[in-house]
């Protein structure tokens, strides 16, 4: 564990600004309250919360795996290397069971928790990027403008919502994604923001708010690809936001004022 007193001094050094498209939705404020590192390299692709521990899968062939930390001090609980084959994607966890999406595969791993071994697959259509649970079911994006709500059992997709901006334009490349009360948040590919969604209409998603993430995301700018944000989990527990990006070798626990959405948990 890292004190993030040195960097929350910077970031207040450094306006949150918001472009033309989100004038007209609220650019909602945070603290950083945490920062833990990942071990080794890890192309963060998603992130998922599981009692005091955080689940990370890192993307790459031959470099992707799942790995668990402890929230308490960061230190390594278990972690599993996934087949060379794949490249992971976007995870979250239903029925002490570990669903590890893949890019181009067309398969998600489950893998259990306490033995931490895959012990079975699903196949899916297409690609997959983004996973998270809602309730028994998860939903999940394929770097479309679409979030599809599917099935643990087959990935059988039950709902289908389109994403737009609150000016009804589709936003496409969501990729990673959380459930912050009745709300949807959600990295998209290359942007240096997390953008919140609200119904609209049983089958529309309209963004509601975003969070700008540039006075964090400064700090991973050294290379070429920038190192894009990515990885998102909600901690209902604790009401914290956890984020990451890829190459990062950090995550960090977000305060964020969500009052102005007036949210339910």
């Amino acid at each position: 564990m890292r004190s993030p007193t040195a960097l929350l001094s910077l970031l207040l050094s450094f306006p949150l600004v918001s472009n033309a498209n989100e004038a007209t939705v609220p650019n909602l404020e945070y603290s950083i309250v945490n920062r833990l590192s990942i071990p080794g390299q890890c192309v963060t692709q998603g992130l998922a919360i599981y009692k005091a521990s955080i689940f990370i899968s890192c993307g790459g062939y031959g470099k992707s795996r799942l790995v668990r930390l402890s929230l308490h001090d960061g230190s390594i609980i278990s972690q599993l290397n996934l087949p060379e084959h794949i490249y992971a994607e976007g995870v979250d966890i239903i029925s002490e069971h570990a669903y590890v999406l893949t890019w181009r595969a067309e398969q998600a791993l489950i893998v259990e928790i306490d033995s931490m071994s895959i012990v079975n697959y699903v196949n899916y259509d297409g690609e997959g990027w983004g996973l998270t649970r809602r309730d028994e079911r998860f939903l999940m994006t394929n770097g479309t403008s679409t979030i599809s709500e599917i099935t643990p059992t087959d990935f059988t997709a039950t709902a289908q919502y389109s994403v737009t901006t609150n000016s009804y334009i589709p936003i496409r490349n969501l990729n990673d994604l959380t459930l912050i009360g009745n709300y949807v948040a959600a990295n998209i590919l290359n942007e240096r923001k997390i953008a919140i969604f609200n119904h609209s209409s049983p089958d529309t998603l309209v963004q509601a708010a975003f969070i700008d993430l540039q006075p964090i995301h400064q700090f991973y700018s050294d290379k070429p690809a920038g190192r894009p944000l990515n990885g998102i989990t909600y901690d209902e527990m604790t009401n914290l936001t956890w984020i990451s990006g890829k190459n990062w070798g950090d995550i960090y626990a977000l305060a964020i004022d969500y009052s102005v959405l007036k949210y339910t948990q």
